[in-house]
């Protein structure tokens, strides 16, 4: 009799174990991606002090996308300001590392902005844009 009870105690952990042991099973869930940028209607072209312009004019458009939950709009002027920005960084390099770096993290930050859903990290941006004004030449 205490064999079988042993026997019954020990098919019931192997039962058991067996069920608490396959519902931990790695589970692979397949998402998408939806914080790619759509492709801007044409190429820019200009200075370094236009295409600064201009970013900073997307900038603000933008900042009011996000502001309005306009994510659509506001993916659009993301590229945008990054067909922008390729054409500008050529450019760019005669302004120095530093003005470079800083023009880096201000595309950062509106990457940020719409990628995860920051509106505020598109309104330091623009804020931090035009404190860089001064660094880009008139011309």
């Amino acid at each position: 009799m205490r064999f079988y009870r042993a026997s019954l105690t020990l098919c019931a952990l192997s039962v058991t174990g067996t069920l608490f042991l396959s519902s931990c099973a790695t589970k692979v869930i397949d998402t998408v991606s939806t914080g790619v940028a759509a492709a801007p209607a044409t190429i820019p072209s200009g200075s370094v002090r236009q295409f600064f312009d201009q970013v900073v004019a997307e900038t603000t458009e933008l900042g009011i996308a996000m502001n309005k939950a306009d994510r659509d709009s506001a993916r659009q002027h993301l590229a945008n300001i990054d067909a922008i920005w390729v054409a500008m960084q050529p450019l760019a390099q005669e302004l120095g590392d530093q003005t470079l770096d800083d023009l880096q993290r201000m595309i950062d930050l509106v990457h940020s902005a719409v990628e995860r859903n920051r509106p505020a990290d598109g309104d330091k941006a623009l804020k931090f844009l035009l404190l860089l004004d001064e660094s880009i030449p008139k011309n």
